[in-house]
């Protein structure tokens, strides 16, 4: 096979892949993600982590809640974002996806009680996207670079 015919199979898979994985994934709401991201990044990534359930509650015009409480060293404590209502009209993704009315990013957050400065909350979203940027961007490589060696094989 050609290198040029190889890196168009590449590109192709790539948008495959990244299509297939935004559409199809079964993940949990980027607000919760990104609130346990951060409270990760916060924390200082503490060994010995775990997520307990968490509660998500949608105020309407008030906002959203989430928190998630989480064990370290045997000490339970818990993380609050709250996330703005944004939506001027409900739109028909509302109704399926009723949390696409709210901001994708938390206006406040409180961690073990606390309340995060404004300034060091802006600092530690913008961390967690770039981990998360850099999560994604690798899975599609793993993808690609699995779906590239089975063409190959099956070309041989």
């Amino acid at each position: 096979m050609s290198n040029t015919l190889l890196r168009l199979t590449q590109a192709s898979l790539l948008a495959a892949v990244v299509a297939f994985s935004v559409s199809c994934s079964k993940t949990p709401d980027v607000r919760l993600t990104l609130c346990q991201d951060v409270t990760k990044i916060l924390l200082g990534n503490p060994a010995g982590l775990q997520w307990q359930e968490e509660t998500i509650k949608m105020k309407g015009y008030n906002g959203m809640e989430v928190r998630v409480p989480f064990t370290t060293n045997g000490s339970t404590e818990s993380a609050v974002c709250y996330y703005d209502y944004t939506a001027e009209e409900p739109e028909a993704t509302s109704f399926s996806d009723p949390a696409s009315e709210y901001s994708t990013y938390p206006s406040k957050m409180l961690l073990k009680g606390n309340q995060i400065d404004q300034k060091t909350l802006s600092r530690t979203i913008n961390q967690a996207m770039k981990l998360q940027g850099k999560e994604a961007v690798h899975k599609a490589k793993e993808g690609i670079k699995q779906a590239t060696d089975k063409i190959k094989k099956e070309l041989q």
